[in-house]
């Protein structure tokens, strides 16, 4: 475990949790959204994203990717983990507060929150834990992907230009993954 790793470690064991998500999470928008506009051309598609233009004026495209049992679906606005019998949850840009929707299966075509209907209770805290820890796990498994099909300068590129942006970044390139994983250890403990 490089300093680094063991640094946000330590951050996450004393600090919030939650915070440490929201930051790590923002920075992880703002990269798949670097990603759509690669030179290489678009890695969502090149991961094996499906991308779905919004016919109506600015809105986002939704990307889905269908690997059942847990499907994923990205927008501007956040992300969806789907499980094909558990439900899904959405965790969208403000803040890291994951919501479940009893769906079991990818949208049609949603472009806005407001597409996707009304989260709903879940039978048990412990499906929203499971399914979040499952969405880091898959976003630390992009980002691996991102770290071996591309030089370290391409992600420190997206990272610097987040910072020039006024915005805290949580990881250098090729920690991200890692800290995905290491969040993903600390959630479910922490919010149990």
């Amino acid at each position: 475990m490089s300093v680094s790793e063991r640094s946000k470690l330590i951050e996450l064991s004393t600090s919030n949790v939650g915070t440490f998500a929201a930051t790590l999470f923002d920075q992880q928008l703002w990269c798949w959204g670097w990603d759509v506009r690669c030179e290489r051309g678009n890695q969502l598609i090149e991961f094996g994203f499906q991308r779905t233009r919004c016919d109506e004026g600015r809105r986002s495209s939704y990307y889905s990717l269908n690997t059942r049992p847990n499907s994923i679906a990205l927008w501007a606005f956040g992300v969806m983990m789907i499980d094909s019998t558990a439900g899904a949850i959405l965790v969208d840009r403000s803040g890291f507060r994951p919501r479940y929707y009893p769906m079991t299966e990818l949208p049609v075509r949603a472009h806005r929150t407001s597409d996707l209907g009304n989260p709903a209770e879940p039978e048990s805290d412990r499906t929203v834990i499971d399914l979040t820890v499952r969405m880091m796990r898959w976003c630390a498994a992009y980002e691996r992907w991102i770290d071996r099909s591309h030089p370290a300068e391409y992600r420190q590129a997206a990272l610097e230009a987040w910072r020039s942006k006024g915005k805290r970044c949580c990881s250098t390139s090729g920690e991200t993954a890692s800290h995905w994983h290491m969040l993903a250890d600390h959630w479910g403990p922490v919010t149990s």
